[in-house]
């Protein structure tokens, strides 16, 4: 606050009211502030004289003379105490602006080097991840539903071999692109999944402007909103050309690697059937010979010759089931049919029983009636190559050893686990991983094709969906202790 007016009438004012914190700053431009000085009109000289002295007095010397007798000190301008401390509120002032401006333009160069770091991070995994698609040959898409907008990928642009700067992405394109064997199924499957909400998976073929085929495989999904209406379909396409192509000849040669193995199994079988049929020959002949010797002794009765043919017939039976029993073998199973392990292992056994008997073979089984549902020619000739196996590891033991084949079979919660163990002596620890590899073989080239075990695991966990193992074991059956290899095998029920 400030008061203007005459210092004469303000000295008096300061001093009645006891103002003691208030002072004479300056004096202003209006005049209120001057004084006069009272002389006797008689003492002319004096005047004189006094003016004289006045005029040649400066106005410091003048303010000298009045603050004598004023009540309160009149003081030109600000105090150099108070000038000092605005001066250093003022460079206060600057310094805590100075310092605010820098510690934000710091915090801003920070932020600003943390953002060009997340740029160049970010970039940097775009590059990443635009290589990855190109080495994977994987595309993204998005379909806006709304507006009806489809945006591609780069890599979606080179798997349909098109340019980016000469055509624009629709589906209306990417469906005419789309072989028109598979055109309709993938259409169909596209706006069946926008119905039923569900993730989306087809493979399907493209055919290339310069009319080449393209395998590829489709995945998306889509977002809908609160009323349940499709908003954006995003999806990928990938380009599995070479891997379907390799999937096909492997296909192949599995399937003439299966065919290699019918064939040298059906070269066994022929044994086997010698194997089956000569001792019913061998009786079918001993009755003929006995119905001729009766012709020639003259000694025919109808009696005899109805016990002849009645033997002669048992015999040709069994011969016509062991055809049957290998004709069905050969016979691939085209459907899954519910039959009991028990009834595939004794199948499997019927095929070799002249061959057991002949090498002195004992098979020991411990079989639960366990019935699945699955394609049984399959699983006997798997069962076939590996007690086949086990044959051919005991045939070759020292004629005083005792030949051993168990077979267990028991349930486990919803798994039949099928084991298969014999006494041959085992395989070699450095070899044992690699028996069911194609081509592998552990016998003589003139005895064995390699194929057999392969084609076991193939069809336990191809066809099977099973699981199929083998390890040496030791252990000891009726006091005497026995080395050889077991053969696991997991059968979903």
């Amino acid at each position: 606050d400030a008061y203007i007016g005459n210092v004469i009438a303000g000295s008096y004012l300061i001093k009645e009211l006891d103002l003691i914190n208030i002072k004479v700053a300056a004096p202003t431009p209006f005049g209120l502030h001057e004084n006069a000085m009272a002389i006797r009109d008689d003492w002319s000289a004096l005047v004189s004289i006094i003016n004289k002295e006045l005029n040649i007095m400066s106005t410091k010397q003048k303010d000298e003379i009045r603050n004598k007798y004023l009540a309160l000190k009149y003081e030109y301008g600000i105090s150099p105490t108070d000038l000092l401390k605005y001066i250093g509120v003022v460079i206060l002032f600057f310094v805590i602006i100075i310092s605010i401006i820098l510690f934000y333009t710091r915090k801003l160069s920070i932020e600003a080097n943390k953002r060009r770091e997340l740029q160049n991070k970010v970039e940097e995994q775009i590059k990443k991840l635009k290589y990855s698609q190109k080495i994977a040959k994987l595309g993204f898409w998005e379909h806006n539903l709304v507006e009806d907008k489809l945006y591609w990928s780069d890599e979606i642009y080179n798997i349909l071999e098109l340019s980016k700067d000469k055509v624009s992405p629709s589906y209306e394109l990417y469906l005419d692109m789309i072989d028109p064997q598979d055109r309709d199924m993938v259409n169909e499957k596209y706006s069946t999944s926008l119905i039923n909400k569900k993730k989306y998976s087809v493979v399907h073929r493209f055919i290339m402007p310069n009319k080449k085929i393209k395998w590829v495989k489709q995945e998306f999904e889509t977002t809908y909103d609160k009323d349940d209406k499709p908003i954006i379909s995003i999806g990928t396409t990938q380009d599995i050309t070479q891997e379907y192509e390799l999937n096909q000849t492997i296909r192949e040669q599995e399937k003439r690697l299966f065919q290699q193995a019918k064939l040298a199994s059906m070269g066994e079988m022929i044994e086997n059937i010698a194997h089956q049929w000569r001792q019913p020959i061998a009786i079918i002949s001993m009755w003929a010979n006995n119905i001729v010797a009766d012709i020639d002794m003259d000694e025919v009765k109808d009696k005899n010759l109805r016990k002849y043919a009645n033997n002669i017939n048992e015999q040709t039976k069994y011969l016509s089931q062991t055809i049957e029993d290998f004709r069905d073998f050969f016979i691939p199973s085209k459907e899954k049919i519910a039959f009991t392990l028990k009834f595939s292992i004794d199948k499997t056994i019927n095929l070799l029983t002249a061959s057991f008997k002949t090498h002195n073979i004992e098979v020991i089984e411990d079989i639960e009636d366990i019935e699945i549902t699955s394609l049984e020619n399959e699983l006997t000739q798997a069962f076939l190559n590996i007690i086949k196996n086990a044959k051919d590891a005991l045939v070759i033991l020292p004629k005083e050893s005792r030949r051993l084949i168990f077979i267990n079979i028991y349930k486990k919660n919803n798994t039949a686990f099928v084991e298969i163990k014999d006494n041959g002596g085992g395989i070699s620890e450095d070899i044992i991983d690699k028996i069911f590899e194609p081509y592998f073989t552990t016998k003589h080239k003139s005895q064995g094709t390699g194929i057999g075990l392969y084609m076991t695991q193939s069809i336990i966990t191809k066809h099977l969906n099973g699981i199929i193992a083998a390890q040496n074991i030791e252990y000891e059956y009726e006091g005497e202790k026995y080395k050889g290899v077991r053969f696991i095998i997991e059968i979903p029920v």
